[in-house]
């Protein structure tokens, strides 16, 4: 067995593992990048069917160098 018998499960670890590194290195009180103002993330399939995540930021003007 490998992952492309478990489809949902992928999905789900990803997502989860997506937010996590969120909340721990973006949106922390440590603002790794300054404070954001907001975020989107878009998950796509690759043609191998493996996912991958675009993730646009939007920096609190005074943040930006």
């Amino acid at each position: 067995m490998d992952w492309k018998d478990y489809p949902i499960e992928c999905v789900v670890l990803f997502h989860t593992r997506v937010k996590k590194f969120m909340q721990q290195l973006l949106l922390s009180p440590y603002q790794l990048l300054g404070k954001l103002k907001e975020y989107i993330i878009h998950y796509e399939v690759q043609h191998c069917g493996l996912l991958h995540a675009h993730i646009i930021l939007w920096v609190v003007e005074d943040d930006v160098q």
